[in-house]
């Protein structure tokens, strides 16, 4: 029975060193050759270990719970504004870009369309034969009139620059 109270022995003290804290481990500053070393030994006899401050370790709790849930929920918020703000700017930019098209094609059929500018009319048209022009509250308006090739008359109204409405009139 001794082999056996040996071995319960050996194995209560390996279960109370597992179950001990750890015991903080000693450090030592060395300069060798100009440059500061540490070391778990000490560089000479007689060298005194460093005081090494304790390590602040904070046992998890509900505690911090809430606060991982209130960061969580702003990092949510955080990306769905974001998904949002890129929504917003892809559907403007989607419609620049549709309006841009319009314009474009617009302009290759030789076709004035609202929303041109003043030089576009000027390179599809010419110069206008009449110009009459008027300010009021929503600022200046132009009415530009061509003689149309086709028997009739073109009026282009721009509004600060850019055409508002195309007008054609056939001759009886």
């Amino acid at each position: 029975m001794k082999a056996g109270s040996g071995v319960l022995r050996v194995l209560l003290a390996v279960f109370a060193a597992a179950a001990a804290p750890p015991a903080p481990a000693e450090v030592y500053r060395c300069v060798v050759g100009g440059v500061t070393q540490f070391s778990d030994r000490p560089c000479q006899a007689g060298d005194a270990p460093l005081a090494v401050p304790q390590a602040n370790v904070m046992p998890a709790d509900r505690a911090a719970a809430p606060l991982a849930e209130q960061h969580d929920r702003r990092v949510q918020a955080g990306r769905e504004a974001r998904d949002a703000e890129d929504a917003a700017w892809r559907q403007d930019h989607e419609a620049r870009t549709a309006e841009a098209e319009r314009l474009r094609a617009a302009r290759v059929r030789g076709e004035v369309v609202r929303g041109m500018s003043a030089a576009d009319v000027r390179r599809l048209l010419g110069t206008p034969t009449k110009i009459d022009s008027d300010r009021d509250a929503r600022g200046l308006r132009e009415r530009w009139s061509y003689a149309d090739s086709g028997a009739g008359r073109v009026t282009v109204t721009l509004r600060d620059g850019v055409v508002s409405d195309v007008r054609r009139s056939r001759r009886k």
